[in-house]
């Protein structure tokens, strides 16, 4: 009985230590999934380093909320990232006067070609260049020139008298030879409001 009982004790002891056997199934990344895995990195390193969310963001609200792919080369990667901050406004504020109080934000970050090429937060403050880049006006201005138009928008002079022909007061403001979508940017004063056109072939 003795003998019997400890040969079943062995046999189960055996079963109970082979270890179990595991098949992993590896699935090789794409080359488009490794470039936005690596644009998604790139992007998170980042956005902790933006002026409005190191100076007083509160980690454990940070979220990547949304992600776009532009595809024309070199691919562009569009990342949505929204925090919240203790106080109110944006940037470094360590020379201004701030109001306490729990904001929310979400800031835009692009990856093109292994860098953060760009950074707006709240579609308002340009993290990159440390500046508004959009403040509207109550009341669109009006322009007393008289500015004739076919109806066919073809090329960046046909959309300055498009918008000219509708009253509004155009001007070219800055023109810089390049941006990350690799044409020039044409800065306009549309009755107060700035506007960057991009004019591609």
């Amino acid at each position: 009985m003795v003998i019997i009982f400890a040969s079943i004790g062995i046999g189960i002891s055996w079963v109970y230590f082979v270890p179990a056997q595991t098949t992993f199934t590896v699935i090789p990344e794409s080359a488009s999934d490794k470039q936005r895995n690596d644009a998604l990195g790139i992007a998170q390193r980042y956005i902790v380093t933006v002026p409005t969310f190191a100076y007083d963001g509160i980690i454990n609200t940070l979220n990547t909320e949304h992600v776009d792919v532009v595809t024309t080369p070199p691919p562009k990667y569009l990342f949505t990232f929204t925090f919240d901050s203790e106080n109110t406004g944006y940037g470094t504020r360590q020379d201004t006067e701030i109001e306490k109080g729990i904001t929310h934000h979400s800031t835009e970050i692009m990856v093109s070609e292994g860098q953060a090429v760009y950074a707006i937060t709240d579609k308002i403050w340009d993290e990159v260049n440390h500046k508004i880049v959009t403040k509207p006006q109550a009341k669109l201005g009006s322009s007393n020139d008289t500015v004739k138009f076919n109806g066919k928008v073809e090329d960046f002079t046909s959309f300055t008298s498009a918008l000219k022909s509708r009253g509004l007061d155009v001007k070219l403001t800055e023109e810089i030879p390049d941006s990350f979508f690799l044409v020039p940017t044409k800065t306009l004063s549309v009755s107060g409001i700035q506007l960057q056109t991009y004019e591609f072939t």
